[in-house]
Formats: structure tokens, sequence, C-alpha cells
């Protein structure tokens, strides 16, 4: 990750700065796994995704 940070600043920062820190965001803030996306900023909606089949829902408050 930190290598496509500075191979492709620009973009990697135009994406970071696109993105909502959380309270679960803690220490790396915007570039951070809990970071809201554009699509779920200001919804009140949760964040879900799946990993190792099973479902995860984030309801960020």
């Amino acid at each position: 990750m930190q290598e496509e940070l500075n191979i492709n600043k620009a973009n990697a920062d135009a994406a970071l700065n696109g993105l909502e820190v959380t309270s679960f965001s803690q220490a790396d803030n915007k570039n951070s796994a809990w970071s809201k996306p554009w699509i779920i900023q200001g919804t009140g909606k949760p964040l879900i995704f799946i990993l190792n089949n099973c479902i995860f829902s984030i309801n960020f408050q």
C-alpha cells in the first residue's frame, strides 16, 4: 500500500480526500479500512462487507 501511495501520489491523495473519517478509523485517519467511502457518506447506512464467508455490518454513529 505504501508503495502505491509513493508511485501514484496525486491519485492516492485524491482518493483519500474523498473518504470520511469515522470513530473506527483511529490512527490511520482517512487511510483506514474503516473510513466511509463517498457512496455511504451522510446516509446513516452501515458499511457491509464479507470476510471469510462471514457478513459484517458496521453502523457508524
